[in-house]
């Protein structure tokens, strides 16, 4: 797994976000949680077969992409943004 740097971000000019890599960032967001993600895939087939309930729900996923939209929104005004229901 190649590792580039860590990004330090800070407000420009006209609300604009200006960042310099330093190191050991991910390429990626599916890079960096990539053992999460397998244990979420592992733990749900588990679940599955043994007929038990999930650790977490669907509700629980629609509220983390709510965040992520949000902060991509946020990115792009170049201010902070109400989550919406």
């Amino acid at each position: 797994m190649e590792r580039f740097g860590f990004c330090l971000v800070g407000a420009g000019r006209a609300g604009m976000v200006q960042g310099i890599i330093i190191e050991n960032a991910f390429r990626s967001w599916r890079d960096r949680f990539r053992d999460e993600y397998l244990n979420e895939m592992k733990s749900f087939i588990e679940c599955i077969l043994k007929d038990t309930p999930p650790h977490v729900s669907g509700y629980d996923g629609l509220a983390a992409v709510k965040a992520v939209v949000a902060a991509n929104a946020s990115l792009k005004k170049g201010m902070p943004v109400v989550l919406q229901d």
